[in-house]
């Protein structure tokens, strides 16, 4: 049989499988396993950021809370990390601004853009290794950040911890 042959009948399907050896089961089953734990953990992660700027006002939110769903595009989500993670910062940074606490800087947006542009040269070969780990370090620690942040603006707008932002019903 020719290498580049697909087997044409049960039989030879069955004897070139059967060939593999069993690690390789093993080493796809784990590739299967972490693939879809990768995609439930950024399935969470884009829900997260949708409710961090679902907890700011309508009029200092940008972009809209849905759009952090558009991370979840496989290429599109790179770009849009440019987009989501500084500008959700930017919202906090708005909205503590009106209440005039400035004490919680620039909310997150360093390790936000660091985390983007971490994400970009993770796709590089001969990079890629090493800037990816960084982006889930950087993109855990942006998380916590707003994620304590927009307990502060629920304190801020007076809104129970499960509720939507107050203002948001104007």
């Amino acid at each position: 049989m020719d290498p580049l042959d697909l087997p044409q009948t049960p039989e030879e399907w069955q004897e070139l499988l059967g060939a593999l050896p069993p690690q390789f089961w093993w080493m796809l089953a784990a590739l299967v396993f972490l693939s879809c734990l990768l995609l439930v953990l950024h399935v969470i992660f884009s829900y997260m950021l949708y409710l961090c700027l679902e907890a700011v006002p309508k009029e200092d939110r940008e972009p809209d809370s849905w759009q952090a769903f558009l991370l979840l595009i496989p290429l599109v989500g790179l770009v849009w990390n440019f987009i989501v993670y500084p500008k959700l910062a930017q919202s906090y940074q708005r909205v503590f601004a009106r209440f005039e606490r400035l004490e919680f800087g620039d909310c997150g947006h360093g390790i936000g853009m660091g985390y983007a542009i971490c994400m970009v040269l993770g796709i590089l070969p001969l990079v890629g290794l090493l800037p990816m780990l960084v982006a889930m370090v950087l993109q855990l620690m942006y998380l916590l950040r707003v994620w304590n942040l927009r307990k502060e603006i629920r304190a801020l707008s007076g809104s129970p911890p499960g509720a939507p932002a107050a203002s948001n019903y104007r």
